[in-house]
């Protein structure tokens, strides 16, 4: 899908437009093949350059050329799985080319909506830069958004592990241990594509994009500490689970094995009494008695002596 707008900078809004111009942006989600060659024609870039671009594998990166500027970054994204947000991250392409700024991405995105419907405040397209450093901005804010839904539903576990081990709760830490290493990975990548950014020419000649790029890099920064520190939580939650699940093992072989013990008792006593030979009380009338009771009084000691050592 191709969008196009302008901002309006008397009204203070965006603008849809019908065709590309200078000063205008172009918004591209999960295009098809024919998208692709139309914005090839449009911006007189090579169509297997944009379709590169589109390549869901693309690392971040930043590229200075004749023609274009190009940046890549890691983009979080979330999507509904049933009842369930699944994280991950995606490539978000911003390319500025001929006074135009185009911004791609292969999965939908909440960044690039925020733009789209004017809730990110005091942009311009006319100005790609500021642009730029806002929607980076933006990105790493998102970041931060979603790593304090991760810790909410890490808590979630939590609680839930300490009143059960289920495997529910199992692929519920991996699938979290999963994203964190995409959102770490992906934040690394955008750490380095920063760090090139800052030292731009365009970047260090302008105190107010400098100020802008030192608020992305500080929002970044703490999402990347916030990734490794919940990592870090999850790995002792998953370590705590592994270890909960033996200890129930242990605790149920234990009181199998015990109770296989306390009802050998009686069938030993009753073996013993089942063979023809002679035996003690064969005589007495009172045997059968007899032999209940001291069954159960080995049966209650015995009991008693594992009860005592804490196996049942």
């Amino acid at each position: 899908m191709i969008q196009i707008y302008t901002s309006d900078s008397d009204a203070g809004y965006l603008q849809a437009c019908a065709d590309v111009e200078k000063g205008s942006w172009i918004s591209v989600t999960e295009p098809s093949p024919d998208d692709l060659q139309g914005l090839a024609l449009k911006l007189g870039l090579d169509y297997q350059f944009l379709q590169d671009l589109n390549d869901g594998e693309e690392k971040a990166r930043l590229e200075y050329e004749d023609d274009y500027t190009l940046i890549i970054i890691d983009a979080p994204i979330v999507e509904l799985q049933g009842n369930s947000p699944i994280f991950y991250t995606a490539p978000l392409v911003m390319l500025i080319v001929r006074d135009v700024i185009l911004t791609m991405c292969v999965k939908n995105t909440s960044i690039i909506e925020e733009f789209r419907l004017y809730k990110q405040k005091r942009f311009r397209t006319d100005k790609p830069i500021t642009f730029i450093l806002q929607l980076l901005l933006k990105t790493s804010s998102y970041y931060i958004k979603f790593l304090k839904h991760i810790d909410r539903r890490t808590n979630e576990i939590e609680d839930a592990v300490r009143r059960s081990t289920t495997t529910e709760e199992l692929f519920d830490i991996l699938s979290l241990e999963k994203t964190l290493v995409y959102f770490n990975i992906g934040l690394k990548g955008n750490q380095s594509v920063l760090r090139k950014l800052i030292s731009s020419r365009e970047i260090a000649e302008n105190d107010e994009y400098k100020d802008l790029i030192s608020d992305v890099i500080i929002e970044n920064e703490q999402a990347l500490e916030m990734t490794q520190t919940y990592s870090n939580i999850l790995a002792n939650i998953s370590n705590a689970f592994a270890a909960i699940s033996a200890n129930r093992l242990n605790i149920v072989i234990k009181f199998l094995t015990s109770l296989t013990i306390v009802l050998l008792i009686p069938s030993i006593i009753a073996g013993f009494y089942g063979m023809n030979v002679a035996l003690p009380l064969e005589k007495d009338p009172n045997a059968f008695w007899i032999i209940v009771t001291v069954t159960i009084t080995l049966v209650s000691v015995t009991l008693f002596i594992f009860q005592k050592r804490k196996w049942i």
